[in-house]
């Protein structure tokens, strides 16, 4: 699987729209883009491009684990995620983060990442 990153910088919104990205789609790439939080067990807002010439990207905001570990099996829930929501591999996971990212201290979870993710994934 190929992985691919883009930077966003949050602090050039004005509040007029929200953080998103709109890159090329190739010519018979399948996207599947989230369009609202992935959370386990709840039903993720998917959307399909098949002929669109640009996919657009929204992040969303999100409380992570501030430990790489825990970030990785996230990444990795997202991919299987994918897998078993479309039923095929996935080719590509293009992950749009929003700077700057801000570490908080929780009551109940200690320390996290408060950050605004995109998510996009090319189907093989």
């Amino acid at each position: 699987m190929e992985l691919t990153h883009a930077r966003l910088d949050l602090e050039a919104y004005d509040g007029s729209t929200s953080p998103h990205q709109i890159i090329p789609r190739k010519a018979k790439e399948i996207w599947i883009v989230a369009h609202s939080p992935i959370e386990l067990d709840k039903p993720i807002d998917w959307h399909t491009h098949r002929k669109e010439d640009h996919v657009y990207i929204p992040l969303m905001p999100y409380l992570t684990s501030s430990e790489p570990e825990l970030a990785l099996a996230f990444m990795f829930e997202l991919g299987c995620r994918v897998k078993v929501d479309f039923g095929r591999p996935i080719r590509r996971l293009h992950i749009v983060t929003g700077h700057p990212i801000h570490e908080i201290e929780t009551e109940e979870h200690g320390s996290r990442w408060q950050v605004q993710l995109g998510f996009g994934f090319v189907l093989k």
